[in-house]
């Protein structure tokens, strides 16, 4: 069967499959089944979001790898990846110390009374006088 759109010949469509469900293992007597490892997605490709030269920002495409490579762009991909590749290690010392320390206090108010986590809390187990004297503060870190 050929689509035939405005006098254009268009390839025929493939028929869609019904996806394919994965029949169970059978067990045998006596023995437990073992859990099935869980597969992983795969991670869908990196893309980019790539400016076209001599167009507008407005213009700009997310492109795959080897789309950027093909527009003849494998110098700037590597330059592009050299400068934003994340060091692992750098990820896990944290941040910096400075961010805990308190610049000043901005603003203060009394706390509002948490139905819903209350039975989790500590502050939920202090006596009636502590829990209506609670006060939160607006902090501005330093850093």
């Amino acid at each position: 069967a050929k689509l035939v759109l405005e006098g254009k010949w268009a390839p025929p469509t493939p028929k869609k499959k019904k996806p394919v469900k994965p029949k169970p293992k059978k067990q045998k007597r006596g023995k437990k089944a073992e859990p099935e490892e869980e597969e992983e997605a795969p991670l869908p490709p990196l893309l980019y979001c790539v400016k076209w030269e001599g167009c507008s920002h407005r213009r700009r495409s997310w492109e795959t790898e080897g789309g950027v490579v093909d527009a003849k762009g494998k110098y700037k991909l590597n330059n592009f990846q050299r400068q934003y590749r994340v060091d692992p290690d750098s990820c896990q010392e944290g941040f910096h110390p400075d961010y805990l320390l308190i610049d000043r206090v901005i603003d203060e108010r009394e706390a509002e009374d948490d139905d819903e986590d209350a039975g989790d809390s500590p502050a939920s187990k202090r006596s009636d006088e502590s829990a209506s004297e609670k006060v939160e503060y607006l902090i501005k870190w330093r850093g």
